[in-house]
């Protein structure tokens, strides 16, 4: 950040003569002033509070190793703005504990709870719970299609955004192929194969596959082939698993606080 500063002479006495050119220039800087943006009478560097005589002036609050934690000017009390802007829709990842020894002290917060927080007082961040067991994907329009249909739109939602997917998912039966099984039936005096189609039914007496005997059906694959997700008499379908390999983190976002304060 650039910042003007406004130079003023002082006057060298009269009948003024230096002995040498280095002594010269340091009588002339010695006479010189200036103040930051015209709006500071100088600046304050220390570890402490300026006193309230100094309350025109730039704070710039250093610690004990003389290494810079801030700028401060005096309105009322030592301030600067955060140079995120409060309650936006700036998002961070956050790798820590949602209390006041984590997010609630992080980035100048005073370790109180971000939804009591003020201008000046509270968390900086708070915990994006819009976030909570999701990952994040740009909104757009899935340039692959599947199957015939329409391609897949993840809009955009404002600060909470769409949602798309689940974790765990069922097969419906008309994503299975068509397929036609044999099975080993033993309901004759000994066993033969049968064929079964895709859509459950067993095949007619007479197309087993060996040995004719009394067909019978076979009731869990019938079921699973009528309906895959479950409800048959001899099937309970599981859902398998559609989440990849993930990593918890918390998606953090402005609290309503404005200010970084100096004392």
């Amino acid at each position: 950040m650039s910042v003007n500063v406004s130079f003023s002479w002082g006057n060298l006495p009269a009948n003024y003569c230096f002995s040498t050119l280095e002594a010269y220039k340091n009588d002339i800087f010695n006479l010189l002033t200036g103040n930051i943006g015209g709006n500071f009478n100088g600046v304050i560097i220390s570890t402490t509070t300026p006193a309230v005589g100094d309350r025109d002036k730039l704070w710039v609050k250093i610690d004990s190793t003389g290494r810079p934690l801030g700028n401060f000017i005096y309105l009322g009390s030592w301030i600067w703005p955060h140079p995120t802007p409060a309650s936006g829709g700036e998002r961070r990842m956050y790798a820590g504990t949602n209390d006041a020894a984590g997010l609630w002290a992080y980035d100048g917060g005073d370790g109180t709870d971000p939804a009591g927080a003020t201008p000046t007082t509270g968390s900086m961040w708070a915990v994006d719970h819009d976030f909570d067991f999701a990952i994040p994907m740009g909104p757009g329009t899935n340039p692959l299609t599947y199957d015939g249909g329409a391609a897949t739109v993840l809009a955009e939602g404002g600060v909470a955004g769409a949602t798309l997917g689940a974790e765990k998912g069922l097969i419906d039966k008309t994503e299975l192929p068509p397929i036609q099984l044999g099975i080993l039936n033993t309901g004759g005096a000994s066993g033969y194969l049968q064929s079964v189609h895709s859509t459950g039914t067993p095949a007619a007496t007479g197309e087993g596959l060996g040995e004719s005997g009394v067909v019978t059906q076979n009731t869990a694959l019938t079921d699973f082939l009528n309906n895959p997700q479950g409800g048959g008499t001899s099937v309970a379908q599981k859902h398998h698993s559609n989440l990849p390999p993930v990593r918890g983190i918390w998606f953090i976002k402005r609290s309503a606080r404005m200010y970084y304060v100096g004392a």
